[in-house]
């Protein structure tokens, strides 16, 4: 309920009525998850969830697009990742993200605040403290594997036979 003075007089009329939302994203407030006890496995879609909230520590409900939270994941090689965002427009956001090489990748969250300005998220707003993520490496597929090795070329196997290479 809201009452309105006038130079120390309360206006006349009803009691007013007034509805508070929270404020626009800060980069400061805002937490990002990675998915708990799950293994990022190189070819294997992974997710991240990122809560947005407001300079007062109010979580954000409304919805300002994807473009307002974007995830790039570039590994030390300078392999890039490729990451889609999601706006749930609840001021939630889900990153996928997808990489075909693996090991470690750092990840770089950019919000974007009230007037247009993009924040690189620290990597305290992470909820383990860390922005980066370690793939590892996927299934064999036996049709993309090479064996090499001594004495491979010289096997003998006759008709019907068989030959176990253990790799």
């Amino acid at each position: 309920c809201l009452s309105i003075q006038y130079d120390g007089e309360n206006v006349a009329g009803e009691n007013y009525t007034t509805t508070v939302v929270p404020g626009p994203i800060d980069a400061a407030a805002t937490v990002v998850s990675k998915q708990l006890g799950v293994i990022p496995t190189v070819g294997v879609e992974g997710e991240l969830t990122v809560h947005t909230y407001d300079a007062f520590g109010n979580h954000r409900t409304g919805s300002c697009g994807a473009q307002c939270v974007t995830v790039s994941m570039v590994h030390v090689s300078g392999l890039e990742g490729a990451t889609t965002t999601t706006d749930h427009a609840n001021g939630v956001y889900t990153v996928s993200y997808l990489s075909h090489g693996s090991g470690e990748y750092r990840l770089e969250v950019t919000v974007v605040n009230h007037n247009g300005q993009e924040m690189l998220m620290p990597d305290e707003a992470f909820a383990d403290n860390s922005g980066t993520i370690r793939l590892a490496a996927g299934v064999v597929d036996p049709r993309e594997s090479i064996v090499t090795g001594i004495g491979l070329g010289t096997a003998v196997v006759r008709a019907g036979g068989s030959n176990t290479i253990t790799v």
